[in-house]
């Protein structure tokens, strides 16, 4: 469990430095963009840091299925290097 947290705590930083969102406002349960109000270029920026910051490659059509912060978390939790 606490890898899934850690994960989550990375992708809520890498959020917080894209959008300005306080990371402490973000976990698993939130949508990109009805709860968070992240567009597509951001949400594919968002992303980027992700593959970088957690050593995983996620392929373009998986990131579009990301709705929510925890569809995010389980796909690096999943496909970690």
């Amino acid at each position: 469990m606490a890898a899934l947290d850690e994960i989550t705590n990375v992708i809520a930083e890498i959020i917080e430095e894209f959008t300005g969102i306080p990371a402490a406002d973000v976990d698993r349960n939130k949508a990109f963009s009805s709860d968070l109000g992240i567009d597509e270029p951001t949400k594919n920026e968002i992303v980027k840091g992700i593959e970088e910051r957690c050593d995983v490659k996620i392929d373009g059509s998986d990131s579009k299925e990301f709705a929510t912060v925890g569809d995010a978390v389980d796909h690096i939790y999943t496909h970690r290097n």
